[in-house]
């Protein structure tokens, strides 16, 4: 597991109307099945209710490195 640091305080808490906005583009991309099975199923379960998900550090470092690479590309996160 990478002991990553985060240039954001955590946890990070991710609006629910912001997933429903959001997540449904990601779902379509290849590296969103790369994320592990609990983090996704807590991103989704955010955006069927719209209720805000807490992203803990630990999260974040279950993502490989690849996967996390290209989440703070998109984001446009360090």
């Amino acid at each position: 597991m990478p002991n990553r640091s985060y240039s954001f305080e955590l946890p990070y808490t991710v609006e629910g109307w912001k997933l429903k906005m959001g997540l449904s583009r990601y779902k379509h991309d290849p590296v969103y099945s790369r994320i592990p099975a609990n983090l996704r199923a807590a991103l989704e379960q955010g955006e069927a209710t719209g209720r805000d998900v807490q992203i803990r550090k630990k999260d974040l470092d279950s993502l490989p490195d690849d996967v996390w690479d290209y989440i703070k590309q998109t984001l446009g996160l360090r």
